[in-house]
């Protein structure tokens, strides 16, 4: 089963099973981010990521994590 096939089963359980009230929440939330806008500014597919440099704290921790298991 492809990841997205099992997103939609994981969602589709969680909706049968959770309280009205906590979708409604939930489902606010989801439309509340989308009509910010924060969709057109994300990553698309193809996109390249910014580089993270040395300036950046956690980078030199995820860089070292990384490396560490790169062998």
């Amino acid at each position: 089963m492809a990841l997205q096939d099992k997103l939609n089963e994981h969602k589709a359980n969680f909706e049968k099973n959770a309280p009205p009230e906590a979708l409604e929440v939930m489902h606010r939330a989801t439309a509340d981010l989308r009509n910010s806008g924060i969709l057109d500014r994300a990553l698309k597919v193809g996109d390249t990521a910014r580089n993270l440099n040395s300036k950046i704290p956690a980078a030199n921790w995820f860089d070292q994590r990384i490396s560490s298991r790169i062998v």
